[in-house]
């Protein structure tokens, strides 16, 4: 038999400062929560909320429908006015209750 050992890892969550949105970039583009947006490598999304890493700076967290739920450097989104028969997720819509 093997001998098995124990072993021990480390890991270490960073967790982004939660930044109230809209949001204007260095070149006055202004992002908003539930804009449209697209990306280069994941097509169109719905941004859901902003934050801000120390290291990483700006990000958008986005719901690129079919392929969930990322976190963007938000200098990789260009937003969308209206696209035609594009499929992009749906508003956000607090339930009532």
């Amino acid at each position: 038999m093997t001998d098995q050992t124990p072993i021990e890892l480390e890991m270490q969550i960073t967790i982004p400062d939660v930044v109230d949105g809209p949001v204007q970039l260095e070149n006055g583009r202004v992002f908003s929560v539930n804009d449209s947006v697209r990306h280069p490598d994941f097509g169109l999304g719905r941004i859901l909320r902003f934050g801000e890493y120390e290291q990483l700076g700006l990000v958008a967290y986005v719901d690129f429908d079919s392929l969930g739920k990322k976190e963007i450097d938000i200098y990789f989104l260009e937003k969308v006015d209206e696209i035609e028969g594009a499929r992009v997720p749906q508003k956000v819509v607090p339930a009532e209750g």
